[in-house]
């Protein structure tokens, strides 16, 4: 366990202080007693500086979440912001229970690597070997294209939304499976791209299952949690499963009213870890030490995928591997609805970040860095840096400024969004977002490590003072975006998209027609309706949907596709992490005609 010093403060070593309240339960007390008490735990001398940057959710009535900073093993900063749960004013503590979310994937991974020790598994091995009902694609996905987020499968969590939202809704492992098992082409070669998945997660923790002969939740428990002494985390396939000390995650909703965020997906390796700041504070100790999970298990777990063409990705096995002011820097966030999680090593100066957060705020997510900027000013400094220099870009820079409202690649079908607010420049790309950062030669790049995004704005022309940007995905080829106009276009013969259209994926119809001047998409099935309705014309056989309550019309797009006769034939979809899903129109003489 990693423990605070008791060293006095000067000039060369912080002092380190606990404070801690006694593990909360909730009850009845003062007023703000809970958030009160969610302030204690471990104070240094940077603790002020990093109070400061969560100062909007520490007060009372707030959701917040809980932090502790490692340096050089032993903790520096520990405590709560905000409460647990805002109808009882619950505290934080060391033990209170969160969602790890995507962080799980590292622990995952873990477990992976844990079987290849045992020769159960090798990485290079085809995952068709031990899920044989997976389809041939015609090429090799073995199991390090899945760590590595290169595999070409599309996001399983975002799949049923092209066949309808049921009410309630409720999607199962096996259902996901399903519809990858159904699907007979990637979205790229094995290893020719890097884009996150979900399912990848998912294949891997049905190859643990079937390799161990025990669920997912029993390896994890006797091979992870158990001998590192973690007490109080499991994996949680649902987040009904009632949980002694589990905090209540929060959203805001359109109406800028706070909600209960809930996660109607059962999960697993992807992301269905809850644990305690307590616990991962081990987890941290093991893994900064290596001293578990077999020989060069650090050195394994941080290898980088590399694609096709050479290009070294910067995601490993469940963790993305970059650097912040020239400090190499290992870690992976989770978020899902109501719940945040970072889980942050900067090996150089031997820092280490644990944040797990109930209230939906990404932002938060980019604190670690601003910590980092605290603690190792001085090694920063040594390394070239600059601490707490500004990263993201705003109005003041020049070229920057005039990028903004929506942009179109309509070769490829994809949609980015453009807004410029007092925190910086945020880019919407297929429903994820992302703050911009300036990085050399005149590139704009994504503030999170995994979005593999390189911009460069291009100049514009006398007609639009909007410019044009190249945009490059990992190692895909630099895609072109053109700015769309702030209304619509008007086609004039919309009448050539009418018609019904067919996945043999989903099993599913879908029939398209004009409702005055519009077109307009919807299932056939009367059990499930889609999130999107009205298609909006970018240019000729390439649309947008807009889903209501969004704040641009980046989160779906289609792509009419057409033969040498100039007919449409059918089209594709293209949503956030998920592209190249096919809708074949149906011909008169079709079986699928009632």
């Amino acid at each position: 366990m990693l423990w605070t010093r008791s060293a006095p403060c000067d000039s060369h070593e912080e002092c380190t202080v606990r404070t801690e309240s006694p593990e909360p339960e909730p009850g009845a007390g003062p007023p703000n007693e809970g958030y009160l008490r969610s302030r204690g735990g471990v104070r240094s001398n940077y603790s002020e500086a990093i109070d400061a940057l969560f100062k909007e959710r520490d007060a009372p009535g707030r959701a917040g979440g809980v932090l502790a900073v490692i340096k050089d093993g032993e903790v520096v900063h520990q405590r709560g912001y905000g409460v647990a749960n805002l109808e009882y004013d619950v505290p934080f503590g060391a033990q209170t229970v969160m969602r790890l979310g995507s962080t799980t994937k590292h622990l995952c991974a873990t477990c992976i690597l844990i079987l290849e020790n045992r020769g159960k598994l090798s990485l290079a091995d085809d995952v068709r070997k031990f899920i044989p009902e997976l389809p041939d694609y015609g090429a090799v996905v073995d199991i390090r294209h899945l760590l590595n987020m290169t595999s070409g499968f599309p996001d399983g969590l975002n799949l049923p939304l092209l066949v309808g939202v049921p009410a309630p809704p409720r999607l199962l492992r096996s259902q996901i499976l399903d519809l990858q098992i159904r699907q007979t082409r990637l979205m790229y070669a094995p290893g020719a791209h890097c884009s996150y998945s979900n399912t990848n997660f998912n294949v891997l923790s049905l190859v643990i299952e079937r390799l161990a002969g025990v669920t997912l939740a029993e390896f994890m428990k006797a091979e992870l949690f158990t001998p590192l002494g973690m007490n109080s985390t499991k994996l949680v396939p649902f987040d009904h499963e009632p949980i002694a000390r589990h905090a209540t995650g929060y959203l805001k909703e359109g109406t800028g009213e706070t909600q209960i965020g809930h996660m109607p997906t059962e999960l697993c390796g992807d992301g269905g870890v809850d644990t305690t700041v307590e616990d991962m504070l081990r987890w941290f100790e093991n893994f900064r030490n290596d001293r578990h999970f077999g020989p060069n298990y650090r050195d394994r777990m941080e290898t980088v995928g590399v694609l096709l063409d050479g290009t070294s990705t910067q995601y490993a096995l469940g963790l993305t591997v970059g650097h912040h002011r020239g400090l190499r820097r290992v870690g992976h966030a989770g978020g899902m609805p109501g719940f945040l999680c970072d889980f942050v090593h900067y090996p150089d100066v031997d820092l280490g970040v644990v944040l797990l957060w109930n209230w939906m705020d990404t932002t938060v997510l980019e604190s670690a860095n601003s910590i980092c900027d605290i603690v190792c000013a001085v090694e920063i400094r040594a390394a070239g840096g600059e601490p707490g220099a500004r990263l993201r870009v705003d109005d003041s820079d020049p070229v920057l400024a005039p990028v903004t409202g929506s942009y179109a690649c309509p070769e490829t079908g994809y949609l980015i969004h453009f807004d410029h607010g007092q925190s910086g420049v945020l880019c919407s790309i297929q429903g994820d977002e992302t703050y911009l950062i300036r990085a050399p030669e005149g590139r704009y790049v994504s503030a999170k490590l995994a979005q593999g995004f390189e911009m460069r704005v291009l100049s514009g022309d006398a007609e639009n003072l909007r410019p044009k940007l190249e945009i490059r995905f990992g190692a895909l080829d630099p895609m072109s975006f053109e700015p769309i106009a702030d209304e619509p276009v008007e086609l004039k013969d919309l009448s050539a998209y009418q018609g019904r259209y067919r996945s043999e994926v989903f099993g599913e119809t879908c029939t398209i027609n004009s409702v005055e001047g519009r077109l307009q998409i919807e299932l056939e099935s009367r059990l499930r309706e889609l999130l999107w309705k009205e298609l909006l014309p970018i240019r000729e056989n390439f649309f947008a949907a807009l889903i209501p309550g969004t704040t641009n019309f980046t989160n779906v797009s289609i792509r009419f596709l057409r033969n040498k006769a100039d007919h449409v034939t059918g089209f594709e979809y293209r949503l956030s992490r998920i592209s190249g899903i096919r809708f074949e129109r149906i011909s008169e003489d079709s079986p699928w005609i009632r």
